[in-house]
């Protein structure tokens, strides 16, 4: 199959020397387009590949629930973020096996080879693609995926016990400050208004001593304040026994500007680790020092593991370059690179569950456990790009 003629005119002048100057050259340009398009029409399918998918594991509770059509809508859209990172890196890949097939089959790639540019120059371009993805990938990770991703599991829990208002609440809810040396107990805490019931605060000396112990009946995020109701204040002086406890009057309301713990501090406290940023994994580990050896491999592991996500959209474009420019030169090439590239997708995802594991279980460093699959793709990209120059 022949390519049109248009496609040979545009290739005619990737040679010339006034294609090669300006800030975005042609070449730059037509590689671009290449892949760009095709990554629209993948990133658009497995979008919906995903949604079919999701839906039918969730219809039972969208029914049980009679959840609208409308909010149904709204669940898949706030979705979207937090499943990104699976869908953009398979979608780069198999786009990027399409365009460079294109190219090697019609021999555009040996046309501009013969032209004297190198292989660096023409994988530019199709590596800023990369790039570009990994920082997407990586700001959205870090911004509304963490949110996202919880929001969705909680409007599926809510969908699951019929809008049960009790779904918000947890009971009891206990939460250490190490770095500030507080201790909080609230015997009930509604997740989406932040009230708190019967709560208790222990302000602690460097020594673990009782310093100021507060007692409220309830609690109210204001104004970036906790705010306390009907709230008991007791004094333990150095040393304090029965007979020296300071117990001051009750007060009605009382702003509580000695606490600096947010309503964030706590969800992150009831969330799973899999809805944390790195950056909160960060404050968790800053608040909770004394946590176990085991508790600490497995938040580190979690915290590797996100900072690594984002790049495997970087590497598998350096994987899927050599690997869409050999599969153009063979007979059914296509339908073996999309085999190909489907298996390095599975691959690289049980890897990233292998590492995961083997980091939590102490096996493995945390950042080795995060980092294993991107650094054995990144060595298999490189060997097919030394292999293919």
């Amino acid at each position: 199959m022949r390519r049109p003629a248009a496609a040979y005119r545009g290739l005619e002048f990737a040679t010339s020397p006034r294609y090669l100057r300006g800030p975005m050259k042609i070449l730059d340009r037509y590689l671009l387009r290449s892949v760009l398009v095709p990554l629209g029409y993948c990133l658009a399918a497995f979008v919906m590949l995903y949604v079919v998918f999701d839906l039918f594991n969730n219809l039972p509770d969208f029914i049980e629930g009679k959840t609208p059509l409308r909010e149904v809508f709204l669940f898949y859209v706030i979705l979207l973020p937090s499943v990104l990172w699976i869908i953009a890196p398979v979608s780069l890949l198999l786009s990027l096996l399409y365009a460079l097939w294109q190219l090697a089959r019609a021999n555009e790639l040996t046309a501009l080879r013969a032209c004297g540019l190198g292989f660096g120059r023409i994988m530019r371009p199709l590596l800023g693609v990369g790039l570009a993805a990994t920082v997407a990938v990586g700001l959205i990770n870090e911004t509304i995926g963490p949110w996202s991703g919880y929001w969705t599991s909680q409007f599926i829990q809510l969908q699951h016990q019929q809008g049960a208002l009790s779904v918000n609440i947890v009971r009891p809810l206990p939460y250490k400050n190490d770095a500030n040396h507080r201790v909080w107990m609230i015997n009930e805490f509604n997740k989406k208004t932040y009230e708190m019931r019967d709560v208790t605060v222990h302000q602690l000396r460097a020594d673990g001593s009782d310093e100021i112990k507060y007692q409220a009946l309830r609690g109210h995020w204001l104004d970036g304040r906790w705010w306390f109701t009907e709230v008991v204040i007791q004094r333990y002086p150095q040393g304090a026994t029965a007979w020296n406890i300071v117990v001051e009057s009750p007060v009605l309301h009382r702003e509580m500007s000695e606490f600096s713990e947010t309503p964030d501090d706590f969800i992150n406290e009831i969330k799973p680790p899999e809805f944390l940023s790195s950056l909160e994994i960060l404050h968790y580990l800053r608040t909770h020092d004394q946590l176990s050896d085991k508790a600490i491999a497995e938040r580190l592991t979690d915290l590797h593991g996100r900072l690594a996500m984002p790049w495997i959209c970087f590497i598998i474009t350096l994987v899927g370059i050599p690997f869409g420019a050999q599969a153009g030169r063979r007979r059914g090439g296509a339908l073996a690179g999309i085999i190909g590239a489907l298996a390095m997708f599975f691959g690289f995802y049980v890897l990233v569950n292998f590492g995961m594991a083997l980091g939590k279980q102490g096996a493995l460093a945390p950042w080795l456990a995060g980092w294993l699959p991107d650094l054995v793709f990144l060595a298999l990209g490189l060997m097919l790009t030394w292999r293919l120059r």
